[in-house]
């Protein structure tokens, strides 16, 4: 179904001769189901019967009038109707091809094939063979899915259905053909054209003439067909021979498409062209040399007598004998058999063409000549790239080599100044544009990327100079460690480890009220420390017999945030003289049993407890044991080898004072 205009049309048969002898006894149905509507699927589509019965060949009698002006008909109606099938036609330029064929094929066969492509270049004989369908009720705004199915009990055979899916508003106007050439001899064209490409729209062409440009007429009135149509034998050109009445004049060809709805497409764009008398002129070369830098001497011959006829001769080259040739030395003069030149490329394929007065080039065969090359192609410039910030797309460009033997390029990448850099194109790469990826995560700020140009004999230049690319930062700061914390005279004073992040922008120190365990009180910015410098502070603003939480943020330069410290909770005593601290405190290690001895002496009156605190190495001090007041020695079993621990003991009185902090350090 290659076009649809002024309705829909449909054209459909069996593509077995068997099932095709059947399906004209018992016909075809056709349905219609409303799929879309204003461009919206139809929940519940519609379908309707468009055949009310069978559709079926048109009697013979219908056919007639038909036949006497439409040969393809007139197959038709003889593949149908005829006692026997003997079709002598036109249509081939070689007029003897359907005798030959008839007399090696069987007649069923015969009939079959004749009358489907005569149906292909005909909607009117189509539809008086019950092959096509005309639905002139369809509307503009719909889309629909067409369904031809043969009407032959499944008990003789099985026959599968057809659908397609089209509607109005799928018209589109049909395209030119394509890449129309002539090649003109004596008295002779001949036409090829782009079968390929319109190879579903088109199922034959008619060839136009004209000798002015203007006025065109077909060459033939018979269409040109391709019987190869599909699978492994379709023919990508369609070809067409004419004879010219002369020589010496300009004659004008283009051609039309036909579909199988017989709509003719607009015209392709002409070609022109003329006659000539038929000499060919032939040339080869017949030696090779290679001479220092580059130098390659070329010898050649002209095989006929056709000097009076020949101008002179070009060479060109190519680094692929089945590619594009381009022009090295043009104009040769005609008495010329040898040459010297510098070639360009490291395997190079030379033709020597030799022209006529009328322009026409033969060409010799191509000729392979390979130099010794290890000069690698220049370094590659221009390298530059961007990260984009949220994907982590990398793309590089860089200005195109102009190495003739540039086969492409590598490209390389690396994390780390001054580490190997890593290939990452395993073959060489073909254009100056190249996209890689990067873990925004990963710990490395930077990557690295080079190029190096490689030839067709995979010489590699030098890499080109480094690029450096910043990658965009998404990777947080570590969090802070608080180290120690100490309560005197109504503030509390906190210290902590400076940030380990090289791009450190600051540090936000956060309090909140923790009196109440179960009030989750919002946490206040308090201070804010630019850079790493500040590791200490005071604050002032706390009441006594209050508690505090506290915590750290650290930002980097591109704002992200580190997470929060472990809060460190703090009581602040009721505002009175603190007492003097406990005397001779002590740790001691008992390394036999595995445990530390700690012990004090204590003398003033009030007590009421004694809080222990405990930590390993630089760790923040944490309430570990609270000891009555008659209480003055405690032994911790949880020690292990090669720690340092610290102990602080303060007194507690009943009035809510206490002693001052008193700390001692021991090695296990």
């Amino acid at each position: 179904m290659d076009s649809f205009r002024r309705g829909f049309f449909s054209k459909r048969a069996v593509d077995q001769p068997k099932a095709w002898q059947l399906a004209n006894t018992y016909g075809f149905m056709v349905d219609r189901i409303t799929i879309l509507r204003d461009g919206k699927k139809v929940m519940n589509p519609n379908r309707r019967r468009l055949s009310i019965k069978p559709v079926l060949p048109r009697p013979a009698a219908e056919w007639k009038e038909v036949v006497q002006r439409n040969d393809r008909a007139a197959i038709i109606a003889q593949s149908l109707f005829g006692e026997r099938f003997n079709v002598t036609d036109g249509a081939s330029s070689q007029k003897d091809a359907p005798a030959t064929l008839f007399a090696q094929s069987d007649e069923l066969n015969q009939r079959f094939t004749f009358a489907l492509m005569s149906a292909d270049q005909s909607f009117e004989a189509a539809q008086l063979a019950g092959w096509a369908w005309v639905d002139s009720t369809a509307k503009a705004n719909e889309q629909y899915l067409y369904v031809v199915y043969a009407n032959v009990p499944k008990a003789q055979i099985a026959i599968d259905t057809a659908g397609a899916f089209i509607g109005l508003k799928d018209y589109k106007e049909l395209p030119k053909p394509l890449e129309l050439t002539a090649s003109f001899g004596n008295k002779s064209v001949l036409l090829t054209w782009d079968n390929r490409t319109y190879r579903d729209i088109y199922s034959s062409y008619y060839v136009e003439r004209s000798e002015d440009s203007v006025t065109f007429a077909k060459a033939t009135n018979l269409p040109v067909t391709n019987l190869n149509r599909s699978g492994e034998a379709a023919s990508n050109s369609m070809v067409y021979a004419d004879s010219l009445s002369a020589n010496d004049k300009i004659y004008y060809y283009r051609v039309r498409g036909i579909t199988s709805f017989g709509e003719t497409s607009p015209p392709s764009v002409f070609v022109k062209g003329m006659g000539s008398d038929e000499i060919i002129l032939n040339t080869n070369i017949v030696n090779t040399e290679i001479l220092a830098d580059s130098l390659i001497r070329l010898d050649w011959e002209l095989l006929n007598d056709s000097m009076k006829n020949a101008t002179h001769f070009d060479i060109a080259i190519s680094n692929d004998a089945d590619g594009v040739f381009t022009p090295l030395k043009q104009n040769i003069d005609i008495n010329s058999r040898t040459i010297t030149l510098k070639s360009p490329l490291a395997t190079t394929y030379f033709v020597v063409s030799v022209l006529d007065k009328k322009g026409h080039k033969y060409n010799s065969l191509p000729q392979m000549v390979q130099l010794e090359d290890a000069t690698p192609p220049a370094i590659p410039v221009g390298l530059r790239g961007e990260i984009n910030d949220s994907t982590g797309k990398v793309t590089l460009t860089w200005e195109a080599n102009t190495d003739i033997d540039l086969e492409g390029y590598h490209v390389f990448r690396c994390n780390v100044v001054g580490e190997e850099m890593s290939l990452l194109t395993d073959k060489p790469f073909k254009s100056e544009t190249f996209i890689d990826s990067v873990d925004l995560k990963m710990l490395n700020s930077k990557v690295y990327y080079a190029i190096a140009a490689l030839d067709h004999r995979y010489n590699a230049s030098k890499k080109c100079k480094i690029v450096e690319l910043v990658k965009p930062d998404k990777i947080a700061p570590p969090p802070l460690v608080f180290t120690n914390y100490k309560v005197e005279e109504n503030q509390v004073i906190l210290t902590w480890e400076t940030s380990t992040a090289e791009d450190l922008a600051a540090q936000r120190l956060y309090r909140r009220d923790a009196q109440n365990p179960t009030n989750e009180a919002a946490w206040e910015l308090i201070k804010e420390f630019t850079g790493r410098d500040s590791t200490t502070y005071a604050d002032e603003k706390v009441v006594g017999g209050r508690a505090y939480a506290y915590t750290l943020m650290a930002t980097d330069k591109s704002k992200n945030e580190s997470d929060p410290s472990v809060p460190l909770t703090i009581t602040v005593p009721i505002d009175k003289k603190n007492k003097a601290a406990v005397r001779d405190l002590k740790a001691e290690a008992n390394r036999q049993v595995r445990q530390i001895n700690v012990s004090w002496v204590y003398a003033e009156s009030g007590v009421v407890e004694y809080q222990i605190y405990k930590t390993t190495k630089n760790a923040p001090f944490s309430l570990w044991k609270v000891m009555e007041k008659n209480e003055l020695a405690i032994i911790d079993p949880d020690v292990s080898a090669g720690n340092v621990y610290r102990y602080a003991v303060r007194a507690v009185f009943g009035d809510g004072s206490q002693s001052v902090w008193k700390e001692v350090k021991v090695e296990f």
